[in-house]
């Protein structure tokens, strides 16, 4: 692509997301966390372990320079950002816990 999508839906009405299973990602992400929220409360009981859960997709669909077959991008940013949004979150996070 050459530009960034408009909006969320327009990623979906490309039509290459159906080619390699980009337009289940939001599905499969909902099965994870459900899975993980389930996890936490094993056997009716809450477990003494939490797990937290860092869903990028939706921020990172929209961009121009992602490429339809993997999760490799043409110029720096997207990883980036991830690892400082993951950074910022277990400070914020160690904060909390103190």
């Amino acid at each position: 692509r050459e530009k960034p999508f408009e909006s969320y839906m327009d990623f979906f009405r490309d039509g290459w997301t159906k080619n390699f299973d980009w337009n289940l990602f939001e599905l499969y992400n909902k099965i994870t966390k459900d899975f993980i929220l389930d996890w936490d409360t094993l056997d009716g009981y809450r477990s003494h372990q939490t797990m937290h859960i860092l869903d990028v997709f939706n921020m990172t669909v929209l961009r121009y320079d992602g490429h339809a077959d993997g999760l490799h991008y043409s110029n720096p940013g997207p990883v980036d950002w991830w690892n400082h949004l993951l950074f910022t979150y277990l400070q914020e996070l160690s904060n909390v816990l103190m």
